[in-house]
């Protein structure tokens, strides 16, 4: 029996609007507004949330912290940090500590939002004829694409398709992976409660993207084809467990730092 055959001009998303609360929607704004007025700040705020993945610190804390990543910039990278900038981004950070008004669940939020943020501007930037969207329900020919597996409601954070170039470009965002590469560990057989349930998500989440890759790799008429877990982390400090997703490729902070990428995004 021959293989369906998919077209991607049969592709449809159906993408619910997230309610996003519109005082962290606006910091991821800001944090993007300054991301791009200055790569070294750019920098600052990647490595700034990597190792700062909780708001309980006091702002003097933190404020030490965001000097020495400058200075990293200048001192170890040779890079120059617009002043302003810097300012401005520095203002924003120390915001989200000690304010009542950014609770710890915000601001988890935040880095995260921010990185698929800016996973969707790099992908809306290169083409015009582009379709991009958040977390969307794949349907195939008006039905669930595979609607008869048991992972067929797993959603992927950014989806691009271009019927023109025939592009299908889909990225799961996971910030920092450790925490995803737990549920993957977990025993789904004797586990229980939510770390079952983690443990489940986490492989359908897997298993989607493997089916993805391989079917329209082999039975599709998709020509780039982009499957990817893109995160903030460095690729040396998760290569170890990279093992634990079955062959999906990696985007990591290396290639998102890349100046080529980066350029995409001020476009």
């Amino acid at each position: 029996m021959t293989a369906q055959k998919y077209k991607l001009k049969h592709i449809r998303f159906k993408s619910n609007r997230r309610i996003t609360p519109t005082h962290v929607h606006n910091v991821v704004l800001e944090l993007y507004k300054w991301a791009i007025s200055d790569y070294s700040c750019y920098r600052i705020i990647n490595s700034f949330f990597d190792s700062n993945r909780n708001n309980n610190e006091t702002q003097a804390v933190i404020g030490s912290r965001i000097e020495d990543l400058k200075e990293e910039q200048e001192v170890l990278y040779n890079n120059s940090v617009n002043r302003y900038s810097f300012y401005k981004l520095k203002k924003l950070l120390l915001d989200l500590f000690n304010n009542s008004l950014i609770s710890a669940q915000d601001y988890r939020m935040i880095y995260s939002y921010y990185l698929e943020y800016i996973t969707m501007q790099w992908r809306r930037t290169s083409g015009r004829f582009g379709k991009v969207v958040y977390e969307p329900l794949i349907k195939y020919k008006r039905k669930e694409l595979f609607g008869n597996k048991d992972f067929s409601k797993s959603k992927c954070d950014v989806v691009y398709k271009n019927n023109r170039d025939k592009s299908l470009c889909i990225y799961e965002c996971k910030f920092g992976l450790s925490t995803f590469y737990y549920h993957l560990r977990v025993d789904i057989n004797t586990a229980t409660g939510k770390l079952k349930k983690r443990g489940i998500q986490a492989n359908r989440k897997i298993q989607y993207l493997e089916e993805c890759n391989n079917v329209f790799k082999t039975s599709s008429d998709v020509i780039n084809l982009d499957v990817k877990i893109v995160t903030l982390a460095t690729r040396s400090s998760i290569i170890s467990s990279v093992g634990l997703l079955r062959g999906i490729d990696l985007m990591t902070r290396d290639e998102l730092e890349a100046k080529d990428f980066y350029d995409l995004l001020k476009k």
